[in-house]
């Protein structure tokens, strides 16, 4: 056998480890997908049935069955396009977010300083008065697919426009849903965001909270989320929910997307 030369080894080594940190890189997004949703269990299953073989394998050496193995690999990759579809194109879905042009050279943040400030002084009135509410402020993604029905608006962002929006009353159809900021203006409200199926999400949280959650599990999307029982505020992003934020740790978070930097302790799932 040929020496491998340094040059050749200095060469090949990074080339090398590409697949496997693009594998790893996969697996360990495609946990965070699935962990705390009904997934989770499923893919240890799939991952008890995979040592299974490896154990058998290590046991029974070349006795075992070849057509055993190729049947085995084919079924798991059945198995995970049938069993994780959804959490494999999330997974997918951050990989191209986090390869994105835009987002690697640069780019205007979604978020401006002055629709971050009429967002908080809006959230303020409506938790001082427990009203709920729903805030979506779109980033880079499309939220097209996500977000149905509701009332097409297009009007400039204001803190006293949000609050008319989210009072409960018989004759104000559209507190109900979602309000959805794009850029500088205000663009549906009463609008429908995807449920998320996470498991752990505290029980005594509602149908908003999930809501918030839902969308920030598929998008980049801020969601704001007023209680209405409580009157707490609440901020999901990237499939997390940081709940009970006062006005100074909700403004520090915002402020956090003004700057075109991720919010400090929701960039991972906990």
């Amino acid at each position: 056998m040929t020496p491998v030369s340094l040059y050749e080894l200095a060469v090949l080594l990074p080339l090398g480890l590409i697949p496997l940190l693009v594998t790893l890189y996969a697996a360990v997004a495609l946990y965070r997908e699935v962990r705390g949703t009904p997934s989770e269990h499923a893919l240890w299953g799939a991952l008890a049935l995979s040592a299974s073989y490896l154990l058998l394998k290590a046991l029974l050496g070349q006795r075992l069955p070849l057509n055993l193995g190729a049947w085995l690999g084919t079924s798991w990759g059945i198995l995970v396009t049938l069993l994780f579809a959804e959490e494999l194109k999330r997974a997918l879905r951050r990989l191209g977010e986090a390869v994105n042009p835009e987002r690697l050279f640069g780019g205007a943040p979604r978020l401006s300083q002055r629709v971050m400030e009429e967002v908080l002084r809006a959230t303020e009135t409506l938790s001082r008065r427990s009203t709920g509410a729903l805030i979506v402020v779109r980033q880079r993604a499309d939220l097209s697919t996500f977000v149905r029905q509701g009332v097409r608006l297009d009007a400039e962002v204001s803190a006293e426009l949000l609050y008319a929006l989210f009072i409960s009353d018989r004759d104000n159809h559209l507190h109900d849903g979602a309000a959805l900021i794009e850029g500088e203006r205000l663009t549906r409200a009463s609008t429908y965001l995807p449920m998320s199926r996470a498991l752990t999400l505290n029980q005594r949280l509602g149908t908003r909270h999930r809501a918030a959650l839902g969308l920030s599990e598929e998008t980049d999307a801020l969601v704001v989320v007023v209680s209405e029982e409580r009157g707490s505020v609440s901020l999901a992003y990237a499939g997390r929910l940081e709940e009970d934020l006062d006005p100074t740790a909700l403004r520090r978070r915002l402020q956090a997307f003004v700057s075109g930097e991720r919010a400090s302790g929701l960039d991972e799932r906990a």
